[in-house]
Protein backbone atom coordinates (compact mmCIF):
# COMPACT_ATOMS: atom_id res chain seq x y z
CA UNK A 1 0.00 0.00 0.00
CA UNK A 2 3.08 2.29 0.73
CA UNK A 3 4.49 2.03 -2.78
CA UNK A 4 1.05 2.86 -4.32
CA UNK A 5 0.96 5.66 -2.34
CA UNK A 6 4.31 6.91 -3.27
CA UNK A 7 3.70 5.98 -6.75
CA UNK A 8 0.70 8.19 -6.73
CA UNK A 9 2.54 10.98 -4.90
CA UNK A 10 5.10 10.59 -7.62
CA UNK A 11 2.74 10.95 -10.25
CA UNK A 12 1.36 13.38 -9.75
CA UNK A 13 4.34 15.33 -8.69
CA UNK A 14 6.18 15.06 -11.78
CA UNK A 15 2.97 15.92 -14.01
CA UNK A 16 3.08 18.98 -12.73
CA UNK A 17 6.53 19.35 -13.75
CA UNK A 18 5.43 18.65 -17.33
CA UNK A 19 6.52 22.12 -19.60
CA UNK A 20 3.16 23.58 -19.76
CA UNK A 21 3.02 24.86 -23.43
CA UNK A 22 1.67 28.48 -23.37
CA UNK A 23 0.60 30.55 -25.67
CA UNK A 24 2.73 33.47 -26.80
CA UNK A 25 1.44 36.88 -27.43
CA UNK A 26 3.36 40.12 -29.72
CA UNK A 27 2.50 43.26 -27.15
CA UNK A 28 4.04 46.76 -26.93
CA UNK A 29 3.83 47.47 -31.00
CA UNK A 30 5.85 50.05 -31.93
CA UNK A 31 6.64 52.13 -35.41
CA UNK A 32 10.18 53.88 -35.67
CA UNK A 33 10.39 53.15 -31.84
CA UNK A 34 6.89 55.14 -30.72
CA UNK A 35 3.29 53.63 -30.35
CA UNK A 36 1.09 54.72 -32.78
CA UNK A 37 2.96 57.97 -34.16
CA UNK A 38 2.11 60.66 -36.27
CA UNK A 39 4.54 62.53 -38.89
CA UNK A 40 6.87 59.22 -40.23
CA UNK A 41 9.19 60.81 -42.74
CA UNK A 42 11.55 57.35 -43.52
CA UNK A 43 9.41 55.37 -46.56
CA UNK A 44 10.22 52.13 -45.04
CA UNK A 45 9.35 52.67 -41.51
CA UNK A 46 11.00 49.80 -38.98
CA UNK A 47 8.51 48.03 -36.86
CA UNK A 48 9.17 46.27 -33.70
CA UNK A 49 6.87 44.17 -30.85
CA UNK A 50 7.86 42.56 -27.66
CA UNK A 51 6.97 38.85 -27.10
CA UNK A 52 4.99 37.93 -24.06
CA UNK A 53 5.08 34.61 -22.76
CA UNK A 54 5.30 32.61 -19.00
CA UNK A 55 7.92 31.22 -18.02
CA UNK A 56 11.73 30.36 -18.83
CA UNK A 57 13.66 29.68 -22.06
CA UNK A 58 10.78 31.09 -24.30
CA UNK A 59 12.53 32.43 -27.62
CA UNK A 60 10.51 33.71 -30.90
CA UNK A 61 11.32 31.42 -33.77
CA UNK A 62 8.92 33.12 -36.91
CA UNK A 63 6.43 35.83 -37.68
CA UNK A 64 4.42 37.26 -40.23
CA UNK A 65 3.33 40.92 -40.40
CA UNK A 66 0.09 42.76 -42.21
CA UNK A 67 -0.58 45.92 -43.12
CA UNK A 68 -4.01 47.30 -44.51
CA UNK A 69 -5.05 51.00 -45.22
CA UNK A 70 -7.79 50.69 -42.54
CA UNK A 71 -8.42 48.53 -39.03
CA UNK A 72 -11.61 47.18 -40.86
CA UNK A 73 -9.47 45.51 -43.33
CA UNK A 74 -7.43 44.07 -41.25
CA UNK A 75 -10.07 42.93 -39.30
CA UNK A 76 -11.26 40.93 -42.12
CA UNK A 77 -8.31 39.11 -42.71
CA UNK A 78 -7.33 41.68 -45.69
CA UNK A 79 -3.76 43.24 -45.88
CA UNK A 80 -3.68 45.25 -49.10
CA UNK A 81 -0.47 47.51 -47.97
CA UNK A 82 1.67 44.46 -46.81
CA UNK A 83 1.64 41.26 -45.93
CA UNK A 84 4.95 39.38 -45.29
CA UNK A 85 4.00 35.92 -45.26
CA UNK A 86 5.18 33.71 -42.51
CA UNK A 87 9.44 34.79 -41.53
CA UNK A 88 11.27 31.99 -39.87
CA UNK A 89 13.19 34.76 -37.19
CA UNK A 90 13.59 35.49 -33.78
CA UNK A 91 13.87 39.41 -34.86
CA UNK A 92 11.42 41.15 -33.39
CA UNK A 93 13.21 44.62 -33.58
CA UNK A 94 14.21 46.94 -36.78
CA UNK A 95 11.71 45.01 -39.15
CA UNK A 96 11.49 47.54 -42.38
CA UNK A 97 8.15 48.03 -43.95
CA UNK A 98 8.50 46.32 -47.03
CA UNK A 99 5.09 46.50 -48.81
CA UNK A 100 3.80 48.76 -51.15
CA UNK A 101 4.70 52.60 -51.81
CA UNK A 102 3.89 55.00 -48.92
CA UNK A 103 2.93 58.69 -49.69
CA UNK A 104 2.37 61.69 -47.85
CA UNK A 105 -0.55 61.58 -45.14
CA UNK A 106 -1.30 57.78 -45.36
CA UNK A 107 -2.48 55.77 -42.61
CA UNK A 108 -0.98 52.31 -41.36
CA UNK A 109 -2.60 49.74 -39.33
CA UNK A 110 -0.63 46.64 -38.92
CA UNK A 111 -0.58 43.87 -36.69
CA UNK A 112 1.63 40.65 -35.99
CA UNK A 113 1.48 36.86 -34.82
CA UNK A 114 4.75 35.28 -33.73
CA UNK A 115 5.60 31.75 -33.11
CA UNK A 116 7.59 30.28 -30.10
CA UNK A 117 10.26 27.56 -29.94
CA UNK A 118 7.85 25.03 -29.27
CA UNK A 119 5.43 25.55 -32.63
CA UNK A 120 2.85 27.69 -30.86
CA UNK A 121 1.58 29.79 -32.65
CA UNK A 122 -0.01 33.26 -31.23
CA UNK A 123 -3.25 34.77 -32.40
CA UNK A 124 -2.75 38.42 -33.94
CA UNK A 125 -2.12 41.03 -31.80
CA UNK A 126 -4.03 44.18 -31.34
CA UNK A 127 -3.92 46.62 -34.18
CA UNK A 128 -1.61 49.40 -33.96
CA UNK A 129 -1.29 52.20 -36.28
CA UNK A 130 1.25 54.95 -38.09
CA UNK A 131 0.32 57.81 -39.97
CA UNK A 132 2.88 59.25 -42.86
CA UNK A 133 3.99 62.79 -42.77
CA UNK A 134 4.85 65.15 -45.54
CA UNK A 135 7.54 63.02 -47.20
CA UNK A 136 8.38 66.01 -50.20
CA UNK A 137 8.88 69.43 -50.07
CA UNK A 138 7.04 70.50 -52.88
CA UNK A 139 3.76 69.17 -51.21
CA UNK A 140 3.94 71.64 -48.49
CA UNK A 141 0.87 73.84 -48.86
CA UNK A 142 0.98 75.83 -45.65
CA UNK A 143 1.65 79.67 -44.93
CA UNK A 144 4.29 80.50 -42.21
CA UNK A 145 3.18 82.32 -39.77
CA UNK A 146 5.61 84.38 -37.46
CA UNK A 147 6.20 87.55 -35.11
CA UNK A 148 7.75 91.18 -37.03
CA UNK A 149 11.61 91.34 -35.84
CA UNK A 150 10.81 93.86 -34.41
CA UNK A 151 9.15 91.96 -31.37
CA UNK A 152 12.44 90.83 -29.76
CA UNK A 153 14.23 93.92 -29.59
CA UNK A 154 13.68 96.64 -26.92
CA UNK A 155 11.90 96.19 -23.72
CA UNK A 156 9.61 93.27 -25.71
CA UNK A 157 12.53 91.33 -26.29
CA UNK A 158 11.16 88.36 -23.74
CA UNK A 159 8.11 88.66 -24.96
CA UNK A 160 5.96 85.19 -26.13
CA UNK A 161 4.03 86.33 -29.25
CA UNK A 162 0.62 85.53 -30.01
CA UNK A 163 0.05 84.36 -33.40
CA UNK A 164 -3.45 84.21 -34.96
CA UNK A 165 -4.78 83.00 -38.49
CA UNK A 166 -8.56 83.14 -39.28
CA UNK A 167 -9.84 80.82 -41.84
CA UNK A 168 -12.79 79.71 -42.66
CA UNK A 169 -13.52 75.53 -43.77
CA UNK A 170 -16.68 75.22 -46.28
CA UNK A 171 -17.99 71.65 -46.79
CA UNK A 172 -17.88 68.29 -44.54
CA UNK A 173 -14.22 68.04 -42.50
CA UNK A 174 -12.89 64.52 -43.27
CA UNK A 175 -9.68 64.61 -41.47
CA UNK A 176 -7.52 67.58 -40.54
CA UNK A 177 -4.00 67.45 -39.33
CA UNK A 178 -1.60 70.72 -38.27
CA UNK A 179 1.69 70.82 -38.45
CA UNK A 180 3.89 72.78 -35.99
CA UNK A 181 7.41 73.68 -36.49
CA UNK A 182 8.29 75.89 -33.68
CA UNK A 183 11.19 76.19 -31.18
CA UNK A 184 10.60 76.26 -27.75
CA UNK A 185 7.53 76.50 -26.62
CA UNK A 186 3.92 76.34 -28.02
CA UNK A 187 0.10 75.75 -27.67
CA UNK A 188 -2.19 75.15 -30.25
CA UNK A 189 -5.74 76.00 -29.65
CA UNK A 190 -8.63 75.82 -31.81
CA UNK A 191 -12.18 76.92 -31.65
Amino acid sequence: MKNLILLVCLSLLFAGCQPQKETPKAVDLRCEYFENPLGIDTPNPRLFWKMEKPGRGAIQTAYWIQAASSAELLAKDSSDLWDSGVVESDRSIQIEYAGKPLKSSDEVFWRVKIRDENKVESSWSETARWEMGIMNQQEWQAKWMGAPAKLFTGELKNASPLLRKNFTVSGEIKKARVYISGLGYYELYLN
